[in-house]
């Protein structure tokens, strides 16, 4: 998605390790959302400089990730996460970036801590997917947008123990599924998502400021 916002192939480079069947099972906290919340907590100036300044290649900007529905968690409602009503879709996704800017310590007046763009996709990222694929009733207020991807036949329904999504059990359908909508569609698709989401917006809005010369 971000290098078609940008227009161009972006270097990326993954902060945490992507998730498998085997560590979502056993270790929960070394993925997902309090994985984010762990890596988050290190943050301090010093920690930011490597990124930004020391590190080759330099880093241009640094994608927090934590999709909206996280708020609608026991834990993370401790921690200070509001669930708002819907819509408007905003208003939980600030509850959840202000929440992260408490774990990063952020500093508007540190230059560094302004190079890390915080998006909070609601109620999840695959919410954006279903908003562009023409005939799927979702939009951002959509509770469990991959229930529905997988009720109309898009994922692999593929659970845990519990009954729970394993969403990393898909994770090459969910690409294909997202070059066959989005990637293969930019203009079209990024018009749609500008146009629907205003979470989309507004990270489509902070891409580019920070990557478009």
């Amino acid at each position: 998605m971000i290098e078609a916002i940008v227009g161009e192939e972006i270097d990326f480079r993954r902060i945490y390790p992507e998730a498998d069947r085997a560590t979502i099972q056993h270790d929960r906290e070394s993925t997902g959302c309090l994985a984010v919340k762990k890596w988050c907590e290190k943050l301090d100036n010093n920690f930011l400089s490597l990124y930004f300044e020391k590190i080759k290649p330099i880093t241009d900007v640094i994608i927090v990730h934590l999709d909206a529905d996280v708020a609608g968690r026991r834990d993370f409602q401790r921690w200070g996460a509001k669930e708002c009503k819907c819509p408007p879709a905003i208003s939980t996704g600030d509850s959840v970036r202000e929440l992260v800017k408490k774990w990063i310590g952020y500093d508007k007046n540190d230059d560094l801590f302004n190079k890390i763009i915080i998006v909070v996709p609601s109620k999840a990222t695959e919410a954006w997917l279903g908003i562009i694929d023409n005939g799927l009733f979702i939009d951002e207020c959509t509770q469990n947008p991959a229930e529905v991807l997988v009720s109309v036949g898009k994922l692999t329904d593929i659970r845990d123990e519990k009954g729970k999504l394993i969403k990393t059990g898909w994770t090459q359908q969910f690409k294909a599924y997202a070059k066959k909508h989005f990637v293969n569609n930019l203009g079209q698709s990024i018009s749609k998502l500008e146009g629907v989401s205003e979470e989309a917006r507004n990270f489509i809005v902070a891409v580019r400021n920070a990557l478009v010369d």
